[in-house]
């Protein structure tokens, strides 16, 4: 994106700016005496033996081959119990598969859309040779690998809190975009880039006033995913409180509409995603039912099965309302305290783009508009209406008639994309009509009332 593309918040705007290095940042090549700039790799021969940190905290020491950017060997545990969730096994342990699964997750998913042009324009043999120009660093928690005994420390290096170079987002977002590798310095691999996951193409950014903003490029027809995020926004709006959800808005630059939230992190939080959970909770019977990860969540974090039911009632029914088929165990989660590791509650609601039907080409017969939900299996993946069985708190759901005219609404976003053929848009608001009366009269049976009459008429 361009110094003037504009953000959208709910009706605010702000400017999206590039970022330039006043100072060369921290890097690992700062502490070797060779010439020029040096990646990690650089450093492991350098040095032999590197260290993952919690901010200030060394969790263990572990080798790293660097011919196969792959982890070698853990060679010692220090403070594991700050180490991240997900690196502990079901026995727990923390074992050297454990950590080389971790690092292999941490970078750009090899399911990315574009992801070959990405690797080739690049010049990688393999994502994760990216975290080892970064220290590993995201911005969505506050792990980072460090050399042994470097005075480096957290606030040097973080993203949170130091500018980063945009020229790799450019790549991320638009993998046709120059400049090639050869035009990109240790500064510009210094970025937090190299470690969003996810399938969409997508970069961060730092907006004015210095929040960090996750900026998406759509990847389904028309582009449709981008506009879906802020329906899903109009959606959350009218039944969540603020806090309870992530807000997005759309942006234009040169290749096209985008859409924009900004993190949802505050200071010293990490994101505990349901699939980090399950890695170190996983049962041989019930994996990926809700049962199972209702008790995985209590488990792990110590917050009340109530709780986590009527967070996850909201999640999956609003989900239902969006069409949303894509709420993966990545999708969802916990907030955790990094420093005093205690589980905060349940993370923002996230990532709604792969909703209303956005990836159906036709939406001409009933059947067009079916769809297996994700992440529970059995007989809830049968359809969402299946799903939302699974709930049976609707407190959170003010009555009478809260989705009046939220159809409205989503029409008036979709609209605004040029891309959104009139047929489209007149089939998706149908579906949404429709997922409307569904919802009213399951959260009617849900609390034992009398089913109303239909408040509008489909056709």
């Amino acid at each position: 994106m361009s110094e003037r593309d504009r953000l959208t918040w709910g009706g605010l705007s702000s400017t999206s700016q590039r970022y330039t290095l006043p100072t060369p940042l921290p890097y690992l090549g700062a502490q070797l005496p060779l010439r020029g700039r040096a990646s990690l790799v650089g450093m492991v021969i350098a040095l032999g033996l590197l260290e993952l940190r919690n901010k200030d905290v060394t969790v263990l020491e572990f080798t790293y081959d660097g011919t196969r950017h792959r982890v070698d060997h853990i060679a010692r545990l220090v403070n594991p119990e700050w180490c991240p969730p997900s690196l502990v096994g079901t026995d727990g342990t923390i074992g050297d598969v454990d950590l080389d699964w971790w690092w292999s997750q941490r970078s750009i998913p090899a399911s990315r859309e574009q992801v070959a042009r990405l690797a080739r324009t690049l010049d990688l043999d393999g994502f994760s040779e990216l975290l080892e120009h970064n220290f590993a660093l995201s911005l969505s928690d506050r792990y980072w690998v460090s050399p042994h005994g470097s005075a480096l420390a957290w606030a040097d290096v973080n993203f949170f809190d130091n500018p980063f170079s945009d020229r790799l987002g450019v790549l991320t977002l638009d993998p046709s975009s120059s400049p090639a590798r050869a035009g990109l310095t240790e500064d510009d691999l210094m970025s937090p880039d190299s470690t969003v996951g996810g399938n969409a193409p997508k970069r961060w950014a730092i907006d004015a006033d210095g929040t960090r903003v996750l900026v998406k490029a759509g990847t389904r027809l028309f582009d449709q995913d981008v506009y879906n995020e802020a329906v899903a926004t109009a959606l959350y709006d009218r039944l969540l409180d603020e806090g309870e959800y992530a807000r997005y808005g759309i942006a234009h630059g040169g290749s096209g509409a985008v859409s924009c939230c900004r993190n949802f992190l505050r200071e010293d939080e990490e994101l505990v995603t349901c699939a980090d959970v399950l890695r170190r909770h996983r049962r041989d019977r019930g994996y990926c039912t809700y049962p199972d990860c209702l008790a995985a969540f209590a488990e792990e974090s110590g917050l009340g099965e109530g709780y986590l039911s009527s967070k996850m009632s909201r999640l999956f029914c609003l989900d239902a309302l969006m069409a949303n088929s894509d709420r993966h165990m990545g999708n969802f989660g916990l907030i955790r305290d990094c420093v005093t590791l205690e589980y905060k509650g349940f993370a923002p609601f996230y990532d709604c783009g792969c909703s209303l039907w956005c990836d159906r080409r036709e939406l001409d017969a009933p059947t067009d508009y079916d769809y297996n939900p994700r992440p529970f299996v059995g007989r809830p993946s049968e359809s969402p209406w299946s799903q939302v069985r699974l709930f049976f708190d609707y407190s959170w759901m003010p009555r009478p008639n809260v989705l009046d005219d939220w159809e409205g609404d989503a029409a008036r976003i979709l609209s605004s994309n040029p891309l959104m053929p009139e047929p489209r848009l007149d089939a998706v608001i149908t579906g949404i009509s429709s997922n409307i009366e569904k919802m009213e009269a399951h959260v009617d049976r849900m609390l034992g009332l009398e089913e109303r009459p239909m408040r509008r008429r489909l056709g």
